[in-house]
């Protein structure tokens, strides 16, 4: 994608239904927003047609999305790959409510505040993350609340 590595936002793509996404050059990228916290009709937002994010985030990735501070992925039902996000050190939230996420990836010293996870989490790698005040799982039901 020639110009990508000029994007810095794409804007709410929760009401795109792709069935992939892949955004690898776009490395000043601040905000991604794939999911949605919204009520449709009463009902939580659900994306069951997007299964594969090809994102360039670990740190390993030839120009990892270093900027990027915002990262939605609620409400994305089938997406069940390992997420390494060990690029993205200024993240400062992070929400995948919903989805089927196994294993998530943080950069040591990430900068985040927020942190959403799905109950399908079994392995996380969270180190040094001292700016984290809130953690919500879906174990909490829409209000927030046990």
């Amino acid at each position: 994608m020639t110009g990508a590595e000029y994007i810095s936002d794409l804007g709410d793509l929760s009401n795109k239904y792709f069935n992939q996404f892949n955004i690898g050059g776009a490395y000043r990228l601040e905000n991604l927003i794939l999911g949605s916290d919204a009520q449709i009709d009463g009902k939580p937002y659900k994306n069951e047609v997007l299964k594969n994010i090809l994102l360039a985030t670990s740190k390993n990735d030839l120009h990892p999305k270093t900027l990027l501070k915002r990262i939605n992925l609620n409400g994305l039902t089938n997406f069940n790959s390992f997420l390494d996000i060990t690029g993205c050190e200024k993240l400062e939230e992070f929400r995948a409510l919903r989805t089927a996420l196994p294993q998530v990836a943080f950069a040591d010293g990430v900068q985040i505040r927020m942190l959403h996870l799905p109950n399908s989490i079994n392995t996380l790698t969270l180190k040094k993350a001292n700016k984290l005040t809130k953690v919500i799982s879906s174990a909490l039901n829409e209000n927030n609340e046990p």
